[in-house]
């Protein structure tokens, strides 16, 4: 689990989003009907993500509901650049109520 130090909650859990959905978190967008939980597999270990509807269509990758194959460093490399880790809680409160996503 990571643990963020944020300025709104203090000390809290992360959530692992994509960047865009980030931005959009700390720009005060609503996204909450544009999000969806990804992962990615790299030699049977799962990484799961949230990010926007419109980025699976920016992965080139092929993918079965939201999971991607990683079958080379490259990739995995280019997929962890798109990941970042924001406060649980303020994506939470962006959610206004509305669970997070659950494939």
């Amino acid at each position: 689990m990571t643990i963020v130090c944020c300025r709104k909650h203090g000390y809290k859990g992360g959530a692992k989003v994509s960047k865009l959905l980030s931005e959009r978190l700390s720009q005060g967008l609503d996204f909450t009907e544009n999000i969806r939980d990804f992962s990615f597999v790299c030699d049977d270990y799962e990484c799961p993500f949230y990010g926007l509807r419109e980025e699976i269509d920016q992965i080139p990758d092929d993918h079965s509901e939201g999971v991607f194959e990683v079958r080379s460093d490259e990739r995995l490399h280019e997929l962890l650049s798109r990941i970042t880790v924001v406060c649980v809680a303020c994506l939470k409160d962006a959610m206004k109520g509305l669970p997070l996503p659950e494939r």
